[in-house]
């Protein structure tokens, strides 16, 4: 999946509308005027889960603990604000806590509640995208992000403001997997094609396949016209705010951000790029689309024939199209499902290996193996023999 760096921000409007109209965000949130500096905003404890990859093993990440707090230090004009992070990170048990990590940050919340906040630590710099929302009757804004560098770390969360005085944080450690954002654990193990016009109207396509999931969080493998393979992670919060990294080669990582939308029948991502830096150019628009589960052939007892077997596919569905091979001699299929395997010699075994095809339908599979006859020796009547009467 070839994705080109392309835009700085994401309008969620419409995203956001159907969620309110859903009553997952509010309509309306004081945010404006509100006094960002008098709470320092952490992450809750069920939202410690976070995962961290290599570039050799961006599709197998690891899970971590990651607390991160935010000190607003600057509030220009009640949306826009500044100041700095810190961000610890552990293993998921709580062990091999890392020295808090400084971060300088700013960001914006527009008036339908996108947020758009950039950290730069080292020279780094790494966007969280998110909504303004509540979390448990609480002011929250819920925000999502991949950090670059040497390593990535992928992480989602509701940052919630507390008060350091009378409020301690939870502990740096992962108890069991939260289910915050588990309504999309269908994901984990399915198969999806995509299409994207690009810049310069070029049609790119591809597949890439989720093999694993985690409250929110994904991972899988692609392969894509113009970007050949690719691993891929992400997350998805609960209303089906998308997050995608995809990681061609070992350094390019690319961004995109969208929506889930659909269920574990059918479903779609819309997603398009950003860049990292900020840089507002043209969007592009990438449509993802899950595939349907294989349908795979189910086979009663074959039955031998003197050139090879036949064999009834008892699930067999004509909206499907079938194909088939054989170690040994052809294959035939009916029109009702009928396996034909012809032309194998006497007393032979021949593995036949059905397929089903279909659009929007991973490919499916499975085989059978059956004997032909033994050929009865010859009975033909023998002449009669010649006789003398002497």
């Amino acid at each position: 999946m070839q994705l080109n760096n392309s835009r700085r921000f994401f309008n969620f409007s419409q995203n956001r509308k159907a969620r309110i109209e859903s009553g997952v965000v509010p309509a309306t949130f004081p945010f404006s005027g509100s006094d960002l500096s008098t709470y320092e905003w952490y992450v809750p404890s069920e939202c410690l889960l976070a995962y961290q990859s290599l570039p050799v093993n961006f599709d197998s990440p690891i899970a971590k603990a990651d607390q991160t707090l935010w000190h607003i230090t600057s509030q220009p004009d009640g949306r826009s604000f500044g100041g700095h992070a810190t961000i610890t990170l552990a293993n998921a048990d709580g062990s091999h806590a890392t020295i808090p990590l400084p971060s300088k940050m700013n960001g914006t919340v527009s008036a339908n509640g996108d947020a758009w906040i950039t950290f730069t630590v080292n020279g780094l710099t790494t966007i969280a995208v998110g909504i303004e929302t509540s979390y448990r009757g609480v002011p929250a804004i819920e925000m999502q992000m991949i950090t670059g560098g040497n390593n990535y770390k992928t992480h989602w969360a509701y940052m919630v403001q507390r008060n350091p005085a009378d409020k301690e944080l939870p502990p740096l450690q992962v108890d069991g997997y939260s289910t915050l954002s588990n309504n999309w654990s269908w994901m984990s193990n399915t198969s999806w094609i995509f299409s994207q016009l690009t810049i310069d109207n070029q049609m790119q396509s591809g597949n890439f396949t989720i093999s694993g999931f985690q409250n929110g969080y994904f991972w899988g493998t692609g392969n894509g016209s113009e970007s050949g393979d690719f691993n891929l992670q992400g997350s998805v919060t609960p209303e089906g705010s998308l997050l995608l990294g995809n990681l061609a080669g070992k350094d390019t990582l690319t961004m995109a951000i969208g929506a889930l939308t659909g269920d574990a029948t059918a479903s779609t991502m819309s997603v398009s790029t950003y860049d990292l830096n900020g840089i507002s150019t043209i969007v592009e628009t990438i449509t993802m689309t899950s595939l349907a589960a294989a349908l795979t052939p189910i086979f009663v007892a074959a039955t031998s024939t003197a050139d090879g077997f036949t064999v009834q596919i008892s699930n067999y569905n004509g909206a499907f199209t079938y194909g088939g091979t054989a170690t040994a001699g052809s294959v035939s299929i009916s029109e009702t499902g009928l396996v034909t395997v012809s032309r194998v010699g006497a007393n032979t075994s021949s593995t036949a290996t059905i397929t089903t095809t279909r659009a929007n339908y991973v490919s499916g599979s499975a085989q059978v193996t059956a004997t032909s006859n033994i050929v009865p020796l010859d009975t033909a009547t023998p002449s009669p023999s010649s006789s003398r009467v002497i």
